[in-house]
């Protein structure tokens, strides 16, 4: 049985994920283009034909979000394996992840 602490806190981790995630568990990053959670601190961007995934750190403090630019591998929707990589722009996307995110109350930091 839940007391009435754990359940508040549920209550509110519940409304959070109701307001930043859709019922598929991805968020719409507002231009077609989709963040999916993948696991703890890995994340898949897709867009247009492209799928990067990538490492985004939650960490207490300040910043909450740590992305690492150096583990951003794409490739082609549909194909998998580093014989479909596809070229894309690390810093853009990076930047273009940060300001969602802080958009959703976290702080950012970038690494590479």
């Amino acid at each position: 049985m839940l007391d009435a602490p754990m359940l508040k806190k549920l209550r509110s981790t519940l409304k959070w994920l109701g307001q930043h995630l859709s019922a598929s568990g991805h968020s719409r990053l507002g231009d077609g283009s989709r963040l999916v959670r993948r696991g703890r601190d890995f994340y898949r961007y897709e867009e247009d034909g492209l799928v990067v995934d990538l490492q985004i750190d939650m960490v207490d403090g300040n910043p909450s979000r740590v992305i690492y630019k150096s583990t951003m591998l794409g490739r082609s929707a549909g194909t998998e394996g580093a014989s479909s990589a596809q070229s894309f722009d690390r810093d853009e996307l990076a930047q273009k992840i940060g300001r969602f995110l802080q958009s959703k109350g976290f702080s950012v930091e970038i690494e590479d």
